[in-house]
């Protein structure tokens, strides 16, 4: 049925319609004159209005000798969306979604209440290659080697294998889904019978004369294969091993030769296992109290001492603190296989049931304490054997299995850790609580168990830093890798973690930047104790490790200076940039942070006693002068530097006006 049919069209205003395309078209065509809508399509276009995705997919890189169906008919478009000029894959459905657009669920057995991992996950291409393959029914490999892609092939193939592997899985399991576990075709004792015959004397005789019926075989039998002759499972009882069934149960002639031949399971256990061997006095309580087959089987099992599941399960059942544990972040690999490498579950509750104490159970896996051995400096804990003060047993909601965070866990023998998080400075890694980051958690061969030598150490994370090529000028310390001389390890109260203020901690080996007389003139910087606003703290391109050169540093604070000196007449010192010709960087017992008493500051430039001087300045030498109070020391906007105010008599220079008997030395009023 079309489209069209299932959703007829609703009736449309066509002549509304038509008034809005052509005015949509010619706004379009005013807005956007510059080329028709091809040009802006590259040529040779990745795609197909008419679906050709051939045009640019080579069938021959996506399918084998046997293509899936719509492939083979070029209807791509069955299982994709077109991805127009965006290079996006882009189906009709997700996982399994898709593929029931064709396939009908019921045929591919996925309404049955049990179904293959993949399946119920919805990954079909696990199995099947959407395109194509060589292989029949679209399968990613070959049958046989397919199914060992999950499952371990080292089951299948020991001395004795059940000869319907011959004719490979699918001979008595379903692919998809089924009706019974293990996805059986059959009920387990059906699927046997339809190839034993159980009804037969040689069957009986085969089992000691007990007539055994078709639902017990996997009680004494591995399906798959087995190194024992008869298929029998990985551990069996050793009665059933030795053909004595009477050793546990009625003789096979008796009206009930399945009954026990004592009151109770575990009576008939404890017949031949000596209780002081499997339950002696602060044993487990699941075997002191417990029945002995809710944990065994009596016959035969395909795990280790006739375990009735895995022993993660059996002790998940009772253990849910342990369960919560591997749901954390880290879990400890043994515990997710299985109690038992750890554990001896009819251990003493005293020890935690474990094979042999803690540190040595440790040490079975972890060779830690071998190296250790070798090691300068053992952190303590770990030199008592005591691994548990720091990690947990199974799983733990922090990496590592920590009992808790780094910082945390580190806190509780070294105090000193929260009063580092309160300072004005932190390390990052102590504020991440990376204490691992610099130090080894059990040994090392330096002290504080750092992973390398304290300034090599910092080369791990601040490398980019050090290896800068563009730099020319270093800081001393900085070049000779000494970053402790002036960095605190783990906090500081002064920024950056710093040693000490940075002003306090420059002047230990700047002689000089600190002022000796209290009445000094401090530059801003230095009041402020920050030397970093002009100077950088580890290297650059410039002689004392300015960051740019002295005119623009100066000026990136005295904005107005450099204003002034864009127009009109300019200091020389202060055109060619040389501001420290006049000014100390630091500190100055002079105004303005002058570098010398005016004006012998001045008269180290000007000639004072010059007549051409004198003839400008009335006369006056220069020694008898303050240049300030006439002069601007940086820029003005008339010659000769005067400031922009000036006093009538003077700007008409009739000094004569105030004062009287002017001579060259300075005399008169």
């Amino acid at each position: 049925m079309m489209d069209s049919d299932r959703f007829p069209p609703r009736p449309r205003p066509a002549r509304r319609t038509g008034v809005l395309l052509a005015v949509l078209v010619l706004f379009l065509s005013t807005v956007f004159m510059v080329e028709p809508a091809e040009a802006q399509i590259k040529k040779g276009r990745r795609f197909s209005k008419k679906g050709e995705c051939t045009e640019c997919h080579e069938q021959d890189d996506l399918a084998g000798s046997k293509p899936h169906r719509p492939f083979d008919k070029n209807e791509c478009q069955g299982c994709h969306r077109s991805h127009g000029m965006v290079g996006a894959l882009r189906l009709k459905g997700d996982g399994k979604a898709l593929c029931l657009l064709c396939h009908e669920a019921a045929d591919l057995g996925l309404d049955k209440p049990i179904l293959h991992a993949p399946v119920e996950d919805g990954r079909c291409d696990a199995c099947h290659a959407p395109h194509g393959t060589d292989n029949d029914m679209l399968l990613v490999e070959k049958a046989g080697d397919l199914c060992f892609t999950c499952h371990q092939a080292a089951a299948f193939d020991r001395k004795h294998r059940h000869k319907p592997l011959e004719d490979g899985c699918f001979a008595c399991h379903e692919v998809h889904g089924a009706d019974n576990p293990g996805l059986l075709k059959e009920p387990a004792g059906d699927l046997c019978a339809s190839c034993h015959d159980i009804t037969k004397n040689d069957f009986t005789k085969a089992h000691f004369g007990y007539d055994l019926g078709r639902d017990t075989c996997h009680q004494c039998h591995t399906p798959h294969s087995s190194d024992t002759e008869g298929l029998m499972t990985l551990s069996a009882h050793a009665p059933v091993s030795d053909g004595d069934c009477a050793a546990c149960h009625n003789e096979a002639g008796d009206a009930n030769p399945f009954g026990l031949n004592e009151a109770d399971a575990t009576g008939l256990c404890l017949s031949c296992h000596d209780r002081s061997d499997v339950a002696p006095d602060g044993v487990h309580e699941a075997v002191a109290s417990g029945d002995c087959l809710d944990c065994h089987t009596p016959h035969g099992s395909s795990r280790p001492a006739l375990l009735a599941r895995r022993s993660l399960d059996l002790c998940l059942e009772c253990h849910g603190e342990v369960e919560a544990q591997l749901q954390g972040v880290s879990k400890h690999a043994p515990a997710t296989q299985g109690c038992l490498e750890c554990h001896n579950a009819h251990g003493n509750t005293a020890d935690k049931l474990l094979v042999t104490a803690p540190g040595q159970l440790c040490a079975t896996c972890h060779d830690h304490a071998q190296r250790a051995a070798a090691a300068d400096v053992v952190h303590p804990p770990f030199d008592d054997g005591d691994c548990l003060s720091c990690h947990e047993a199974h799983g733990s909601a922090h990496p590592a299995l920590t009992v808790n965070s780094r910082q945390a866990l580190c806190a509780e023998c070294h105090d000193e850790a929260d009063d580092w998080l309160a300072m004005t400075s932190s390390h990052r890694p102590v504020k991440r609580g990376r204490c691992n980051a610099c130090h080894e958690p059990h040994f090392g061969t330096i002290p504080s168990l750092l992973r390398a030598q304290p300034d090599d150490l910092c080369i791990g994370c601040h490398e980019p830093l050090i290896t800068d090529q563009s730099r020319t000028v270093d800081h001393s310390p900085f070049a000779s890798g000494e970053c402790s001389t002036c960095h605190l390890v783990h906090a500081s109260d002064s920024p950056a973690l710093l040693v000490a203020p940075q002003a306090r901690l420059c002047a230990e080996c700047h002689d000089g930047v600190l002022p000796t007389d209290p009445a000094a003139t401090l530059h801003q910087p230095l009041a402020a104790r920050d030397c970093s606003q002009c100077h950088l703290p580890h290297g650059g391109t410039m002689a004392m490790l300015l960051p740019e050169t002295t005119d623009n540093l100066c000026f990136s604070c005295h904005k107005d200076l450099g204003e002034a000196m864009t127009t009109g007449v300019t200091h020389d010192p202060a055109a060619e940039g040389d501001c420290m010709g006049c000014h100390s960087p630091h500190w100055s017992l002079q105004r303005g942070l002058l570098a010398g008493e005016v004006p012998q500051l001045c008269l180290d430039c000007h000639d004072g006693d010059d007549a051409d001087f004198a003839a400008v300045h009335l006369g006056q030498a220069g020694a008898t002068l303050d240049c300030r109070n006439c002069h601007n020391a940086h820029a003005s906007a008339t010659a000769g530097l005067l400031h922009a105010n000036e006093h009538d008599p003077f700007q008409g220079r009739a000094c004569d006006a105030c004062h009287t008997d002017l001579d060259a030395t300075g005399g008169g009023q």
